[in-house]
C-alpha cells in the first residue's frame, strides 16, 4: 500500500491518502451526488491492516462514485486518542463521516454534534449505545463470531482443556461482545472446556505477549487462547513463541491481516475469524452518499463472517485478493 501522510492539524491526526492498485468493488450503486462529495473515514488506530483494508474499500467507493476520501487516524485506540481527531475533522466540516468508534458511551456527545452540525454519520466495525447518532451501521454479528471461534477452537483441543480469551478493555463493544459469545457457546456446548479468565490488551503486542506467558508460568497445561482482534493475535502468537508453546498451545483469532495469515500458514494459529473490512468501508461509502443525496439508508448491514484455515486454500487466497493490501 503506498500511503502519504499529511498533519491536519491536531495532535494525533494523521491524513492518509491511499493509491489503490488492483482493488476491485462490488455491490449496488447508489446515485453519485452532484459535485465530489467529501467523506472522512476515522477508523479505531493507525497501524492496523484491517482498517487499511476497510480504507481501501472506501477509497474504491468514493473513486468509483465521484466523491473524495479522508483518512484520518488516532495514534493509539481509545476514546482519548479519538475525540481529538473528531475534533479536528468536524473543524472541517466534511460532507459525511465514517467511523470506527473506539467507546460505546465516551464519543456519543462528540458525535451527535457533527451529526447536529448537518454532517451525516455511519459508524463501521464498532458500535455506540445510542442508535440515533447514525444513518447507517455496519459490522458482523460479533456474537456470532466468538461463537464461531468457540467452535473452532474446541475443535483444535479435542473438546477438552483449559483456554483463555485475550481482547481489549471494557468500553469496547464489538470485543466484548465477540468474547461473551465465545464464552456462551462454550458454557452451553463444551462442558469439559475450562475457560480461566480474559486479559485486555489495548491493542498492544508487548502487552498480549505478557498475558500468554504469565498465564502459561500459572497454569502450564493451557490448550488454547481466543484473541479478539489482529494486533493481539500477533502479541499471542510471540508470547507462545517467548515460551516454547507454538503448536502445543491452539490459537483462534479474530481477523485475517497479513501477519496474521503468515501465522496460520506457520502453524502458530490454527483457525482465523475473518470479517469483510473492505466491504465494510465500501458499503459505508454507499450509505453516506445515499444519505447526502436524500435517499433511504439502511440502519443496519451485516458483514458476513468467514472461518479461515490452511485446509481451505481457496477460500483463503479468495479472501487475501479482496482484503489484502491495495
Amino acid at each position: 500500500m503506498n500511503l502519504k501522510s499529511t498533519l491536519l492539524g491536531g495532535g494525533a491526526v494523521v491524513a492518509l491518502a491511499f493509491t489503490l492498485v488492483g482493488c476491485s468493488a462490488g455491490g449496488d450503486s447508489p446515485a453519485a451526488t452532484d459535485g465530489a462529495a467529501a467523506i472522512t473515514l476515522v477508523p479505531g488506530t493507525k497501524g492496523s491492516p484491517f482498517y487499511e483494508a476497510m480504507a481501501c474499500g472506501a477509497q474504491a467507493a468514493a473513486d468509483e462514485f465521484g466523491a473524495t476520501l479522508t483518512v484520518a487516524a488516532p495514534d493509539t485506540w481509545g476514546a482519548a486518542t479519538q475525540l481529538p481527531v473528531l475534533d479536528t475533522v468536524a473543524a472541517q466540516n466534511p460532507d459525511a463521516l465514517l467511523v470506527v468508534p473506539t467507546d460505546v458511551d465516551a464519543l456519543t456527545e462528540r458525535l451527535q454534534s457533527i451529526k447536529d452540525a448537518g454532517t451525516p454519520i455511519v459508524e463501521l466495525d464498532q458500535k455506540i449505545t445510542d442508535d440515533s447518532v447514525s444513518v447507517s451501521r455496519i459490522a458482523s454479528d460479533d456474537t456470532e463470531g466468538g461463537r464461531l471461534a468457540a467452535q473452532a477452537l474446541a475443535e483444535q483441543i479435542g473438546g477438552s482443556g483449559k483456554v483463555m480469551a485475550i481482547s481489549s478493555p471494557p468500553g469496547t463493544d464489538a470485543q466484548y461482545v465477540r468474547v461473551d459469545g465465545f464464552k456462551q457457546e462454550l458454557e452451553e456446548n463444551y462442558p469439559d472446556i475450562e475457560f480461566i479468565g480474559e486479559e485486555y490488551a489495548l491493542n498492544d503486542v508487548t502487552a498480549a505477549a505478557g498475558f500468554v506467558t504469565a498465564a502459561l508460568a500459572s497454569d502450564p497445561d493451557l490448550a488454547g487462547i481466543f484473541v479478539a482482534n489482529d494486533v493481539n493475535a500477533i502479541g499471542a502468537v510471540t508470547g507462545l513463541e517467548e515460551a516454547g508453546a507454538v503448536g502445543t498451545v491452539k490459537v483462534v483469532a479474530y481477523d485475517a491481516a497479513e501477519t496474521e495469515v503468515d501465522a496460520l500458514n506457520a502453524g502458530s494459529v490454527q483457525a482465523l475469524i475473518a470479517q469483510d473490512p473492505y466491504g465494510e468501508g465500501y458499503q459505508g461509502v454507499q450509505q453516506a452518499l445515499a444519505a447526502l443525496d436524500g435517499e433511504a439508508t439502511e440502519a443496519t448491514i451485516s458483514i458476513p463472517l468467514q472461518i479461515l484455515t490452511t485446509e481451505d486454500a481457496a477460500g483463503l487466497e479468495e479472501y487475501l485478493a479482496r482484503n489484502g493490501s491495495c
